[in-house]
């Protein structure tokens, strides 16, 4: 596991070390007032920046859509819906995320049923020694 991330983080460097240096070159050249491969400077300037606003907004959504999906099923678990789960997608921090939530929730589900039965149990258990009682005063106000 450990060896998996260290190799990935180093991946995640050298390729965001690339892209610094690329992007760096061309603003560089957009500075001095040149273009390139043959383009104006304004329009290489629109394609850097919007390619840039694709790549960050596609890696913001993949984390961001299921951890969205996490926060909404805790907001119908916090107003009562305990059969309320979240969908185990996206990121493997935001899989683990959402299974435990759903771990969670199914067990606040099984402890609120079980509270319901405890509940009834109860309940049950205390009218049949009044109905006894009851049934005896009766009886002695009938006289019998």
């Amino acid at each position: 596991m450990r060896r998996r991330f260290a190799l990935g983080a180093m991946v995640f460097v050298v390729l965001a070390v690339s892209v610094l240096t690329l992007v760096g070159a061309l603003v560089a050249n957009l500075l001095r007032g040149g273009g390139v491969a043959g383009l104006p400077a304004p329009v290489v300037g629109f394609l850097v920046v919007f390619g840039l606003f694709l790549v960050v907004g596609r890696f913001t959504w993949r984390w961001a859509g299921p951890v969205y999906g996490v926060m909404s099923a805790a907001d119908r678990v916090a107003e009562g819906d305990l059969g309320a789960r979240a969908s185990e997608r996206g990121p493997r921090p935001v899989r683990r995320l959402a299974r435990s939530f759903n771990t969670m929730a199914t067990r606040l589900e099984d402890d609120d049923a079980r509270r319901r039965q405890l509940l009834a149990d109860i309940a049950h258990e205390l009218r049949t020694p009044l109905s006894v009682v009851r049934g005896n005063l009766e009886g002695l106000a009938d006289g019998v």
